[in-house]
């Protein structure tokens, strides 16, 4: 009966060991993605500065430009992620703000953009 018992301890100690492996390979994999999205804010604030002065010099009637992501969902295929751009700028004609989309998307690789002039 001692035997029986000290061996489903073992068992209840190995479980909990296994269980704890599991965990910590968990909690790693957590931080390592916590770690890349940092880099990713990291190069896209780069990458927007880079790209807002080359902006400002090719449209200077721009007053002030911003670029996020909003979440949406129409109900069918989940969740995505839509890039928006807002700028400030009084009355700009067709061609510019095409001539803005366009160097947006090909900068930043998209094949979708939001474009608000406010």
């Amino acid at each position: 009966q001692l035997e029986s018992e000290l061996t489903g301890l073992g068992n209840r100690m190995n479980d909990q060991i296994v269980k704890l492996q599991s965990e910590k390979e968990d909690r790693e994999k957590l931080l390592e993605e916590i770690q890349e999205r940092s880099n990713i804010v990291k190069l896209d604030s780069t990458m927007f500065s880079d790209v807002s002065k080359e902006v400002r010099i090719f449209l200077p009637e721009i007053k002030a430009l911003r670029i996020g992501y909003s979440l949406f969902t129409d109900f069918q295929n989940g969740q995505q992620e839509l890039p928006i751009v807002i700028a400030s700028w009084e009355d700009p004609d067709e061609e510019k703000k095409e001539q803005l989309r366009t160097y947006l998307k090909n900068s930043y690789k998209l094949d979708t953009l939001v474009l608000l002039i406010e």
